[in-house]
């Protein structure tokens, strides 16, 4: 991973827009305005945008909300070598867990409800970190299928994943897998997805079939319940709509958007931060803070019990290096960011 800053670029065509549309300029980017009445077409953009590089990846909050995991690539500022760390926010004081390779990254990590133990998802593979002992036992598919998108039932009793034919759920201390749903027409789980506080309904970024059969990564956000019943479409908004948590005590699904057209050079869209309201289905545009317009490369967010703050990734200077990211928690809100790491932070006791 470079060190450096990396300049994306974001050039998509002005297509015909329907109706009365009004936009908004943000970043050097026209995007459309959410709160408008109706909304359709694709937007001209056509600006560079920096993209700062992060070494503090798939953080996992803690049900208390007191502590956080994070998975330390790299360390721009040489404070730190490969491995997971753990963090008190009320004392600003980190240690590190357990040492790990320094380029297998997490896509995520969750804490487990009511013990120290957190599930570390890699798509493919998973793992879970014991957090007494620094242990790491890595869970695997009696079929010999891949793992991906691991997370722990709201109860901690179980794991439900993604492989091939569908959604799967597992003891949590391994054996043989059942199928939860396989994966149709309704039901087609497209990146991460979301157990609501309540523990009855899963939110998910369903892959949206085009007429001549194909996906061109249109994805929108629905609901189903944990018994496999009751789909609901959230979001028509036709583009990529991806990575939703629930946020505000289940009130609201939180997830990041792009222009499915609108890409950069590395053919990345541009993204965007929104949530919907789960009765209502009203559409807002969270802060800039969160980062995805900002700081360039939507990265999956870690949120805490209550829903009402976020780890993000914030810019940092330095006078060798330049602006690299580093992880931060802010109110999700309003812009209230602390550095997940204090320089020089003493371990913890």
């Amino acid at each position: 991973m470079s060190r450096g800053v990396a300049k994306w670029f974001c050039r998509c065509s002005l297509l015909g827009l329907l109706g009365s549309v009004a936009l908004l300029a943000v970043a050097g980017c026209l995007v459309p305005d959410l709160g408008s009445d109706e909304f359709a077409g694709q937007v001209a953009c056509e600006d560079v945008q920096k993209w700062y590089p992060t070494g503090e990846l798939a953080p996992a909050w803690s049900p208390s909300g007191e502590r956080i995991v994070a998975f330390v690539g790299y360390a721009p500022n040489g404070e730190f070598s490969p491995g997971i760390y753990l963090t008190n926010l009320r004392t600003r004081a980190w240690k590190k867990i357990v040492s790990t390779t320094a380029f297998r990254s997490p896509s995520h990590s969750l804490w487990h409800p009511s013990a120290d133990r957190v599930l570390i998802s890699y798509d493919p593979g998973a793992d879970i970190l014991d957090l007494a002992s620094g242990s790491l036992q890595a869970l695997s598919d009696a079929n010999g299928q891949g793992i991906y998108l691991a997370r722990w039932s709201p109860e901690g009793d179980s794991i439900w994943y993604s492989r091939t034919g569908g959604m799967h759920v597992m003891a949590a201390t391994g054996g043989t897998p059942r199928l939860f749903l396989p994966s149709t027409a309704s039901f087609r789980p497209a990146g991460d997805w979301s157990f609501s506080p309540d523990g009855r309904t899963i939110a998910y970024a369903h892959a949206i079939q085009e007429d001549d059969g194909t996906y061109r990564y249109r994805n929108e956000i629905r609901l189903i319940g944990r018994d496999g019943q009751g789909v609901r479409q959230l979001t028509y908004l036709n583009g990529n709509a991806m990575h939703p948590l629930w946020i505000h005590g289940g009130r609201e699904v939180m997830f990041d958007w792009a222009d499915s057209i609108c890409v950069n050079s590395l053919s990345r869209p541009e993204r965007t931060w929104l949530s919907v309201d789960v009765v209502t289905g009203r559409i807002r545009r969270l802060g800039g803070h969160l980062g995805s317009m900002k700081f360039q490369f939507s990265f999956n967010l870690a949120v805490d019990t209550w829903g009402d703050r976020a780890v993000v990734v914030a810019g940092e200077r330095d006078r060798e290096l330049g602006t690299y990211g580093v992880l931060h928690t802010t109110w999700i809100e309003r812009p209230l960011l602390l550095r997940l790491f204090q320089p020089g932070s003493p371990q913890l006791p």
